[in-house]
């Protein structure tokens, strides 16, 4: 519950982008406990639906704990990289402090994923650490732990922006946060 205290001002900038998602169907990639999936229950209605895949079965499983019987949620176990899910199911896509933990050669299959799972003219929506300052002292530190410790910090500053456009999104940058002196950017992209 700790990071979801600590990335609240993030999730808020995403969510606030948004126009109405009532009645749309919405999957959070790497939801972790579960969150912003049950925030977003809040917000699809009865007629939307909001699931949560996270590779870790602890946290699904904590996550599956916060919520009784929902018809409007679920949280299942599953790899961005071969999402268990058919084509053009969600109508938008929300990943927040993910995309950094994939390794450079996973990010396009990561994306081409979300482009299969996504309706035509739907949406997805990016919060993640963002490496475009690269002048910052966190995220070189960051950048240079990562390296050195890669099984004690497994995630890293990315060009988020560009890191998309080259994997066939169109970009819509929504805001910069500056969360304890780690830049953060929620970009909302469709794929091209």
């Amino acid at each position: 519950m700790y990071v979801e205290f600590f990335e609240k001002p993030i999730t808020n900038s995403a969510l606030e982008s948004l126009d109405s998602i009532e009645g749309l169907s919405i999957l959070d990639i790497g939801c972790g406990v579960g969150g912003d999936v049950i925030e977003l229950e809040k917000n699809v209605g009865s007629s939307g639906f909001a699931i949560g895949l996270d590779i870790a079965y602890k946290m699904i499983s904590r996550a599956r704990g916060r919520v009784s019987s929902s018809r409007s949620c679920d949280f299942i176990v599953g790899d961005a990289k071969n999402l268990p899910f058919r084509n053009n199911v969600f109508d938008g896509v929300l990943t927040k402090s993910t995309l950094e933990l994939f390794q450079h050669k996973e990010f396009k299959s990561v994306l081409n994923e979300v482009k299969r799972v996504l309706k035509p003219e739907c949406w997805f929506l990016v919060a993640s650490m963002d490496k475009e300052d690269g002048a910052n002292y966190f995220i070189k530190l960051i950048g240079w732990l990562h390296l050195k410790f890669p099984k004690h910090l497994d995630c890293r500053p990315i060009h988020l922006n560009s890191l998309l456009e080259k994997n066939g999104f169109d970009i819509k940058e929504l805001s910069k946060l500056n969360l304890f002196g780690f830049p953060f950017k929620v970009t909302l992209a469709h794929p091209i």
